[in-house]
């Protein structure tokens, strides 16, 4: 059994911008606002999430390249439990790849096993099997950092991350309502804004 009790859609849960592949290829995924704080001891994907991933891999690759969408079986049969106390069970299981952009520019990609369910409201958990994995240097309330690999035999020190914080992928969290998301541009964007009073409309930089 999963425990999923504190996925409950409040809008003070961090959520953060996952793009998820099937084979590895950035132009194959597809955009996810995945939920953090979960308490998810694994990664859940809902169906729905899976089949817009399997349809976008299907229209992009050639026939030879196509992978098979078949979900592999669990050993045991395994539940999704709910805030409420609901049981659901859990589909099977995909290796899919997780795709990172940092606010920093650096991008960082990991393949992961995700449980695949059918009628979660989230298109994606993120579990601590992949929050409390070698891929997580730490995290802040506005930052997860992420890095190839790092084993820690004790606490981080102010030197250990000055040096390894260049390579971090620093992937913000947004922490407010659904209605107000933080975003990203590959682009300078240059916004003008007006003020109420001016007598014509020049804009103020």
């Amino acid at each position: 059994m999963i425990n999923a009790s504190a996925a409950s859609l409040a809008s003070g849960l961090a959520h953060l911008l996952v793009n998820v592949s099937l084979t590895g290829n950035i132009n194959e995924s597809v955009p996810l606002f995945a939920l953090h704080d979960s308490g998810c001891e694994f990664s859940v994907l809902s169906r729905k999430a899976f089949n817009d991933i399997f349809k976008l891999h299907r229209a992009l690759s050639k026939p030879e390249n196509y992978v098979d969408s078949e979900l592999q079986p669990l050993i045991r049969e395994t539940y999704l439990q709910a805030f409420d106390g609901t049981l659901t069970p859990i589909s099977g299981a995909y290796d899919v790849i997780f795709h990172f952009k940092g606010l920093n520019g650096i991008t960082k990609a990991y393949q992961h096993t995700v449980l695949v369910h059918d009628s979660t409201a989230h298109d994606l958990m993120l579990g601590s099997d992949f929050l409390s994995s070698t891929a997580r240097l730490f995290e802040d309330n506005n930052y997860l950092y992420l890095v190839d690999k790092y084993v820690s035999e004790g606490i981080l020190e102010p030197e250990t991350l000055k040096r390894l914080g260049k390579d971090c992928c620093a992937v913000p969290m947004n922490r407010k309502s659904s209605d107000s998301v933080a975003i990203m541009t590959t682009h300078h964007i240059t916004c003008l804004l007006y003020t109420s009073d001016a007598a014509d409309d020049t804009p103020c930089v």
